[in-house]
């Protein structure tokens, strides 16, 4: 009898826990479209065609909602998900089989172009002796393209499909980051960095271009495929005007221009070659005559862009904000140290191990006088949106070396973490 009280009571609370699951998807989803609803033009309908659990799963990072912390973040990061979603929903119906796939994509209101592509060699089979070695190094390679060994997501497995997929699921995110921005932060002095999805485009475009290129040379049948298929080259078309727009709009703008992280390497790594290259790909404004509705509502200026990419990740930052980091005075001498006292923003493509994040001056000059710290031989520190600084003993390119210095340090350093 007790066997059996001690399973109802286990059922009773495994259906209340999944009922109050269930009624916490309900409610992040809820407050994500009440937020976005005035605000963006196609993050409402791109999250309120999934399900409360998939909106939960990425509105929430370690427990926390993103409705409470960091959310313009959080909202990227769903709108992308959820745009991936959303385009294979919409791919329902059409044909799949071994010599093909079901493609769609959601470009905007009342556009989606839908198509059965044919299969095409795999994104990773340029990797050996195609790609250059610095677009290898590129922050996104690893992720879609090789990273010891092929990538399994549809940006490898599909070749250009699915570079055009993250792509335009790149793009969705930004635009829907920019507009939450603009609608509930323009002309403030909040804090907010944006992270370094906007050099998306140019990795994908970069990708995009050699891969057209390599099957021109040595794929040539699937390099007629790609262009003679005249909604291939339209969804494209669509998503480069659409990226053009937003870029223009973030780069005339120079509160958004500098929030953005560096974008100038990966800018010359998209040299003139992979962008004739992608121009050829395009559709010519002829063309897009069915589309001008579209077009007509999208202003660019590529050469504002171009000159005006400097701003980015510029220390010039700081001049938005409230709070002047450079007023901390520093009443000790570090001279004798290599510690480097400049607050930089933080490098997206390094991994740091910091001993301290606060906004605290107190406990950050205790921080510095203290002798466990002082004997490293590099330091430095980095300030996040918030306003709070991070000091870190030192910053990787590889996530396993940063690990090995935090096992080092953490037992004397109760607060390290790498960020």
């Amino acid at each position: 009898m007790k066997d059996l009280t001690r399973h109802i009571l286990l059922v009773v609370l495994l259906c209340s826990t999944s009922i109050l699951d269930a009624q916490s998807a309900e409610k992040i989803k809820k407050q994500t479209l009440d937020s976005v609803q005035k605000c963006t033009s196609n993050a409402y309908e791109i999250i309120n065609h999934h399900e409360a659990d998939f909106v939960k799963k990425y509105m929430t990072h370690n427990g926390v909602s993103y409705l409470k912390k960091d959310f313009i973040s959080g909202l990227g990061t769903t709108v992308h998900e959820c745009l991936h979603g959303y385009d294979n929903d919409l791919s329902n119906g059409i044909g799949w089989d071994e010599n093909s796939y079901p493609i769609a994509y959601f470009i905007d209101k009342n556009i989606v172009i839908t198509f059965q592509g044919k299969r095409l060699f795999k994104t990773d089979q340029l990797h050996n002796n195609f790609f250059p070695k610095k677009v290898k190094e590129l922050f996104r390679y690893g992720t879609y393209v090789y990273d010891k060994g092929p990538a399994e997501t549809s940006s490898n497995q599909w070749g250009i499909y699915g570079l055009m997929e993250e792509f335009n699921a790149y793009y969705h995110d930004m635009q829907a980051q920019i507009e939450y921005y603009n609608c509930n932060y323009k002309g403030t002095k909040i804090e907010i960095i944006f992270g370094n999805e906007m050099n998306a485009y140019y990795e994908f475009n970069i990708f995009m271009g050699y891969y057209l290129q390599y099957a021109k040379k040595y794929e040539k049948q699937d390099y007629d495929v790609m262009m003679s298929n005249e909604k291939l080259r339209l969804a494209y078309s669509l998503m480069e005007i659409n990226w053009r727009q937003l870029l223009t709009e973030v780069f005339q703008d120079k509160d958004l221009g500098l929030r953005l992280p560096n974008l100038s390497e990966d800018a010359k790594l998209y040299n003139s070659d992979l962008r004739s290259t992608m121009n050829e790909f395009m559709l010519s404004p002829e063309e897009l005559q069915e589309y001008s509705d579209f077009t007509n509502k999208r202003t660019i200026s590529m050469s504002a862009v171009e000159e005006n990419l400097r701003w980015a990740g510029s220390d010039e930052v700081f001049t938005l904000f409230d709070y002047d980091i450079g007023g901390i005075e520093w009443t000790e001498d570090f001279t004798e140290t290599n510690i480097e006292m400049d607050i930089d923003l933080k490098d997206p493509d390094s991994f740091y191990v910091t001993v301290l994040a606060t906004d605290n001056h107190e406990e950050i000059m205790k921080m510095l006088m203290n002798e466990s710290f002082t004997s490293y031989d590099y330091a430095g520190m980095f300030a996040d949106e918030k306003g709070r600084l991070h000091i870190y003993l030192e910053k990787f390119k590889n996530k396993k070396e940063a690990y090995r210095l935090y096992q080092e340090i953490k037992s004397v350093f109760p607060k390290a973490k790498v960020e």
